[in-house]
């Protein structure tokens, strides 16, 4: 070997090496990241309990791995990680030796050259999970199969049973490589077929004995009678077609792909069949390693379980490695011509594999309860809802807040709930946790909320407030507005400052009938100082709640209070708008006095903030008008997802009367423009032609940030309506005003690309309003006549001019109303968001009317809002939904 070849092959292990260490400690754990240290945190006793008791559990050799290293490294992301590392820079050098030792330094240093850079390869190598682990084991074992076949020496067999068995503890998958290797050593000449003979009854034993850990740990016995249970047999094309996907970019945590990256996908496939021609090495070795691909590929397929992912038999990317560097060897050798086309094909991937592995955010849980930790105050509650949000919550908790979960099943823990007066309801995948609407039910029965912040379509945290038991309250007298709204009273929690920017002053609002009704009333709250410039408002539909210990007819609000407001005396002010009219309403005092539009309830006090408070973020703040100034925005909004909600508040100054005026709001990257919307320019329900010259406003916005936004930092700004717009080719003078000012920066993370991995019992393909496709319902008879569940499997054709829920109705045959009903968002991600392509789940349950037999299931999509349904076209579909039938053969199309 030259020197020439030694400093090539250290350049690209210095460039795996780098790539492997770029920003490892930067992105928040995701949850089976967070799994790991969940696990691997016990002692090892308590490891192998845990894993023996836990459906869906891996075997626990990566866990008890991860424990010794936690105390070597620490916990910290960057510390979780760095073992993956050093096993994909041990991949990397066994690679390299298995170059060597096939076919010379040619495929050596090919071999390395792609696998240093290989986005699957790297992805791995930054995952605290045991994907790195049971990739280097697959190398380590297939060699020492290859050294024990060519030496016939028993320790090398010793040595591969010992890996095999490690690998095994590893993860149950890796067993698959026993047949593997069986059915390679069958294809060999002379005495191989007697020692393939051997390692498929080894196989056999290994089955053996998997079905005695079924009978001894309840968790894996649990898994196996779920996987039986809900026959999670068989695999979609398209989940097989992502497997291809996942090599080629970069694992199953690149999971927002462009429209174009499956086809592009493809062109991963060329190097290794290209690699299979590779004629420097035997065809016994060639048509190994495509075993080594095909039969552990086969079998993941076959296997009863719901997910298909590469990472689970990651342990056949050495022999695609090495058929990819074979491949770029063949390609090259073939013509002059053809070595840059090979190089193209790999750099197709793997560039905007490593690009998208560079900008991907696993989460936004980190964001969340860091602002609790930055926000919480003694005495608050944290309430996670979703009963899984224990495993990340374990990870990143530094509140030392008392926590308690609800969903699954899990009533609201009144007697914990009843002692705290702040509540942080901190949501996370509860499109998965049906019990929600009950929950917000409860829990806005007796306090409101003061803002909620949208991290993420998965993500979101709230901080609900509710009114004490005990302390001092400022209690207003009856207000009327007319006949039909009087106010008997109103408190506001004071409790003699305890009230501090960036907390929330409940109001109780007591009525002397029924409250108004929401789509009649809005009921307006400010916060104003003694010069009467409002700092702080919010507008509520009235929303009726029963206080404890009073059985009156109140509704509760909440004014967050935002920061930047200095301490002292405030008013806090209602009002009413009419929502039918629009119209302000002139409020009546206890004496028949004339209010106004703004009625006070009493005074507060405010006391310091006890923590930094959302940074005013000025960017290019300036005059947008002859009437209006724009001051800056208050957020602390550091990264997104695409789909999530921008929220803050923007600040404005009015300089002289205001007409009429709506500033718009867009987003802008290196990749583009997108227009969000228009500002309502407005506070507290008073609008900014009724602004005082010199007053300064708050206004709260929230803006919706497009589905597809690719990854990438962004600025949001904001323009005056009619104002120029910056893009136009001519010059601006310098004392014109500019055209579009700076309101936040941020990141934006693209979005998760919905696949359903799942296939229905039943194919369907129901078109409704050439938006959503029904393509499959799987029903599920267990438990008849008690109860009916229904799955129904939909595809986004092009989004929606709104969001739809879905009805199913039960009922019998040629009889309009329904015995039984279920209505519910399709999925978490309103329809108007799904991206073309998409697929999504909506699971049902309804009761089965006692003494029925045969009944019909009426399926279709309407707007909440206009009530609506969308036209319905093809098999068994009416003129605005589909009809399946019910009967004592199953559920089927009816005729």
């Amino acid at each position: 070997m030259t020197r020439r070849i030694r400093l090539v092959a250290y350049a690209l292990l210095a460039l795996g090496w780098g790539l492997r260490l770029r920003n490892l400690g930067g992105p928040e754990l995701w949850f089976d990241e967070a799994a790991s240290h969940f696990i691997a945190v016990r002692s090892p006793a308590g490891i192998l309990s845990y894993v023996a008791s836990a459906p869906f559990e891996h075997p626990p050799l990566y866990y008890l791995l991860l424990h010794g290293a936690m105390r070597l490294f620490g916990d910290s992301e960057w510390a979780l990680r760095f073992p993956s590392v050093l096993l994909g820079a041990l991949l990397l050098l066994g690679l390299w030796r298995a170059g060597l030792a096939l076919s010379g330094s040619r495929l050596a240093l090919a071999t390395l050259g792609y696998a240093a850079v290989s986005p699957f390869l790297v992805t791995y190598s930054q995952e605290a999970r045991m994907y790195a682990l049971i990739q280097l084991l697959g190398l380590a074992v297939t060699a020492l199969l290859y050294f024990a076949y060519r030496r016939s020496d028993l320790r090398f067999w010793l040595a591969y049973a010992a890996l095999m068995a490690l690998g095994v503890a590893t993860h149950y998958f890796f067993a698959f490589l026993l047949p593997t290797h069986a059915l390679i050593l069958g294809l060999q000449r002379g005495g191989a077929r007697r020692l393939a003979a051997h390692l498929g009854l080894a196989a056999v034993l290994v089955g053996i004995l998997a079905l005695g850990i079924l009978f001894v740990a309840p968790g894996p016995r649990a898994a196996a009678l779920q996987v039986i249970r809900e026959g999670l047999w068989g695999k979609s094309p398209e989940a097989v077609g992502r497997l291809l996907q996942d090599w080629a970019y970069g694992g199953a945590t690149i999971t927002s792909r462009p429209s174009w990256a499956p086809a592009l996908s493809l062109v991963a496939l060329v190097p290794p069949l290209a690699g299979l021609l590779y004629r420097d090495l035997p065809a016994r070795l060639r048509w190994a390693l495509g075993l080594w691909v095909a039969v552990p590929t086969l079998l993941a397929i076959a296997v009863p379980y719901g997910g298909l992912v590469l990472r689970h038999f990651s342990y056949v990317a050495p022999a695609l490695s090495l058929l990819t560097g074979a491949g770029l060897l063949r390609i090259g050798l073939r013509s002059r011509v053809l070595a840059p086309v090979g190089l193209l094909a790999v750099a197709a991937t793997v560039a905007p594999g490593l690009a998208w592995q560079a900008n991907h955010v696993k989460g936004h849980y980190r964001d969340a309860l860091d602002h609790v930790a930055a926000h919480a105050l003694p005495g608050d509650l944290v309430l996670l809802a979703n009963p899984h949000q224990w495993v990340p919550w374990a990870y990143y908790d530094r509140t030392g807040l008392p926590t308690v979960s609800v969903g699954a099943g899990r009533p609201l823990p009144a007697d914990a709930v009843g002692t705290a007066g702040r509540l942080w309801v901190l949501e996370w995948e509860t499109w998965a946790v049906p019990d929600m609407p009950s929950v917000w039910d409860s829990l806005l029965g007796e306090g409101a909320i003061a803002y909620r912040l949208d991290y993420s379509t998965d993500v979101r945290l709230s901080l609900l407030y509710r009114e004490p038991d005990t302390g001092p309250r400022v209690v207003a007298g009856p207000l009327r507005w007319d006949d039909a709204r009087t106010l008997t009273g109103a408190a506001v929690w004071d409790s003699s400052g305890f009230l501090r920017p960036g907390d929330a002053a409940v109001v109780s609002l007591c009525w002397a009938a029924d409250p108004p009704s929401d789509q009649s009333t809005v009921v307006l709250l400010r916060l104003a100082d003694g010069h009467g410039t409002a700092w702080a408002e919010v507008a509520q539909p009235p929303r009726l709640s029963l206080p404890r210990n009073a059985p009156e007819r109140c509704t509760r609000h909440a004014l967050s209070l935002p920061g930047g407001i200095p301490g002292g005396e405030y008013t806090v002010q209602v009002g009413l708008v009419d929502l039918p009219t629009g119209a302000r309403l002139a409020a009546t005092g206890a004496h028949g006095e004339a209010l106004g539009p703004w009625a006070p309830l009493g005074t507060i006090t405010l006391a310091p903030a006890p923590y930094p408070l959302p940074p005013v973020r000025s960017g290019m703040r300036g005059q947008m008008s002859p009437h209006l100034e724009f001051l800056g925005s208050e957020t602390d909004v550091e990264s997104l997802s695409a789909g999530a909600y921008w929220s803050g508040f923007l600040q404005f100054r009015a300089l002289a009367p205001i007409p009429d005026a709506s500033p718009r709001v867009r987003l802008t990257s290196a990749g583009g423009t997108w227009l969000l919307g228009e500002v309502p320019l407005e506070s507290g329900g008073l609008p900014a032609s009724r602004w005082q010259p010199g007053e300064a406003w708050r206004c709260p916005s929230s803006f919706r940030l497009p589905s597809d936004l690719p990854s990438g930092d962004y600025r949001l700004e904001v323009q005056l309506a009619g104002s120029t717009d910056g893009s136009a080719r001519r010059m601006r003078l310098p004392w014109q005003l500019p055209s579009w000012l700076e309101v936040d920066r941020f990141r934006v993370s693209a979005r998760t690309f919905s696949v359903v991995d799942s296939e229905p019992a039943e194919s369907l393909s129901v078109s409704f309003g050439n938006a959503i496709r029904l393509y499959g319902f799987s029903a599920d008879r267990e438990g008849l006549p008690q109860e009916l569940r229904l799955s129904l499997y939909w595809e986004a054709l092009a989004p929606t001019d709104g969001p739809y829920k879905v009805f199913v109705h039960l009922a019998r045959p040629d009889e309009g109303g329904p015995l039984a009903q279920d209505d519910v968002p399709p999925a978490h991600i309103p329809t108007s968001e799904w991206l073309p392509g998409e697929t999504y789940v909506s699971e049902h349950a309804l009761p089965w009317p006692q003494g029925e037999s045969e009944l019909v299931l009426r399926v279709g999509l309407y707007s909440e809002d206009s009530m609506t349904r969308l036209p319905a076209s093809g098999p068994a579909a009416q003129a605005d939904h589909v009809e399946l039938a019910l009967g004592p053969g199953g559920l089927i199309l009816a005729p």
